[in-house]
């Protein structure tokens, strides 16, 4: 019978996060979903005549006036966000649960990454934070009757991020509730490390590196290629550590560390990786260094690994001499581009929307004036198209790369965003944050739910809504919204699906052993650095509290004075709808800036 020790200390921990603020109704649900914009706004512009105060109390009413303005939109838009996932989620359960993934155009469900309900799994925790406990509590009993016994070939890499990752954060936030504790049974756990155990067979290869794909019922097939990308292989070091906290078996974490330092060992000798590697012999297969796709989240995890747990000293020394390769090697301009892994030299000017994190792990990693540079640059990326596309040539003049015009919902670019106004607290970036709920809404929504963009210029759609959308894009989304939100406030790591999980004192259960011989990795002291110029953050605000307790401070002071002055607005202006023949240039809807609202 398991020991459940860690319950009892992480259900003091989940009630000690809760902080007071706004309740959300209890009685919405699905159904009552949808409210009217005008019910936030006022009816055309107000004035407001002050004859007989002096000119320094004008100023300060107009101040609490704007100020009120300002809430009221975001009022607004958070409840957009929370119907446009009900909507979502409704047009899933009703078409195409039990399948994965919802065809929002033609109202069908698909199997695309398993056959185990995979939008209802990764979308469960989103109701939670967005204050729905009823909800969250009405879909445990829909997974607890998924079967993971089945004849099917899976990601071990998505499956662990979507399915594992969101059977996690769900089971911890049931604990950590005292209205859903003394009804919850500890099913999505036990779910979770039965899901995980089919994943852990992958992981037996000669360097420790997991093969890329493996059978739930069978194990990895004879024939199954070595050849893994690099973040298929090093994104394992969240959910297997807690999977191993939770179940008091340490398998899980040893294996996800052994396959980090498998990687680590075998970079270049400028601290560079590429984006594919042999499972079995260690040996690179694709020799090209991106913070897109294929190698994104293999950066991600070193440094949240080394935030999420207090004792992690590993993790974090391998993301410092990642990150300075990255800059020294990768950055050009506001951009970071593709290299050789061997010597840094170009070898192709790209941007891709999976890159569009990277501001956000800068600015967790106190790089915050220069993440910002970058997010507004990306934001750019928007008048080219009316969501980010795929790929995009940084060639003068930068154009989007034929047959990678489409926008399949990424939540990337809000992630960023919401890092960003959580830092900055800078209102140009939830005028961007509205402006992408519009554009959603106006050009991606469907009878069924919202649907992949097939091409960001022409508008046309794909029948299919990734789980992501409601996992990832909308959570992000509804956060931006909802300052006072626990998740917001607490001090969590999420998972690169958006999964929350807390800040913990300790990566290993209670049944860890002891490795002779094991490094010992000692926090550096940056050089500059001192308590009189460090910015250590909000105490409420986990991007940077979680820095914080480190003692070596989040960044310089300076340099998030000048971050938050730096706006996200190069989305605005001219939308430029490239045609033979020339440039068609359709002029955008002019908006309000939220600090004049």
């Amino acid at each position: 019978m398991r020991m459940r020790w860690v319950f009892a200390i992480f259900a003091s921990f989940a009630l000690s996060q809760r902080c007071p603020g706004p309740a959300a109704p209890a009685s919405f649900g699905i159904a009552d979903a949808g409210v009217a914009a005008d019910d936030f706004v006022p009816d055309g512009e107000v004035t407001y005549a002050l004859p007989l105060l002096s000119d320094s109390e004008k100023r300060g009413v107009e101040r609490t006036l704007s100020s009120w303005r300002v809430a009221k939109r975001i009022d607004e838009y958070r409840t957009k966000t929370k119907e446009m996932y009900y909507h979502a989620l409704n047009g899933y359960l009703t078409h195409a649960y039990p399948k994965d993934e919802l065809m929002s155009i033609s109202g069908q469900g698909i199997d695309t990454i398993g056959n185990f309900s995979l939008t209802l799994i990764d979308a469960i925790d989103t109701a939670m934070v967005m204050g729905d406990k009823r909800l969250f509590k009405s879909l445990i009993p829909l997974i607890r009757d998924i079967d993971f016994n089945i004849n099917v070939n899976v990601s071990v890499f998505e499956t662990n991020i979507r399915v594992v990752g969101g059977l996690l954060s769900a089971h911890m936030m049931a604990i950590s509730d005292s209205d859903l504790l003394h009804s919850y049974d500890w099913s999505l756990l036990d779910k979770a490390e039965d899901l995980a155990r089919r994943l852990l067979v992958a992981f037996d290869t000669p360097t420790g590196i997991p093969f890329g794909t493996v059978n739930l019922q069978r194990g990895v097939a004879k024939d199954e290629t070595p050849d893994v990308c690099t973040a298929c292989a090093g994104t394992f070091s969240l959910e297997f550590a807690w999977l191993s906290l939770l179940t008091e078996d340490p398998a899980f974490e040893i294996a996800a560390r052994k396959a980090v330092r498998a990687v680590w060992t075998r970079r270049s000798p400028v601290d560079l990786l590429g984006n594919h590697i042999n499972s079995e012999t260690g040996a690179w297969v694709y020799p090209e260094c991106t913070i897109g796709g294929l190698v994104d989240s293999f950066y991600e995890y070193l440094l949240k690994s080394s935030v999420g747990f207090a004792d992690e000293r590993e993790y974090g020394e391998y993301f410092l001499q990642a990150y300075r390769a990255v800059k020294m090697h990768m950055k050009r301009g506001d951009w970071h581009m593709d290299v050789h892994m061997q010597d840094g030299r170009l070898l192709r000017p790209f941007f891709y929307s999976l890159g569009a994190f990277w501001p956000g792990v800068k600015i967790m990693a106190g790089d915050v004036a220069e993440a910002m540079y970058e997010l507004n640059a990306i934001s750019e990326v928007m008048r080219l198209g009316w969501f980010l596309p795929e790929a995009l040539s940084l060639e003068d003049p930068a154009r989007i790369v034929e047959g990678r015009e489409a926008y399949p919902l990424r939540p990337e670019y809000v992630e960023s965003l919401w890092v960003a106004y959580r830092a900055t607290k800078n209102p140009t970036i939830l005028e961007a944050a509205f402006e992408v709920v519009d554009r959603l809404n106006k050009y991606s929504r469907t009878k069924y739910g919202f649907a992949n963009v097939k091409n960001v210029v022409t508008l046309e759609l794909e029948d299919k809504m990734e789980s992501f959308f409601v996992a990832e894009t909308l959570k992000y989304l509804y956060l931006l919204f909802d300052e006072n939100n626990q998740f917001n406030r607490g001090n969590y790591v999420f998972n690169t699906e958006a999964h929350p999980f807390p800040v913990w004192d300790t990566y290993k259960s209670l049944s860890h052993p002891f490795e002779p011989g094991t490094r010992s990795f000692k926090a550096k002291w940056i050089p500059g650095f001192a308590p009189d110029t460090e910015y250590r953050g909000d105490t409420l605000d986990a991007v940077v509290s979680g820095f914080a307790t480190r003692g070596g401070g989040i960044c310089l002071r300076e340099d998030w004075e000048r971050a938050k002055g730096i706006n996200v607005e190069r989305w605005r202006g001219k939308m430029f709808l490239g045609k033979k023949g020339g440039k068609k240039v359709k002029k955008m809807k002019k908006r309000r800036k939220a600090s004049e609202v």
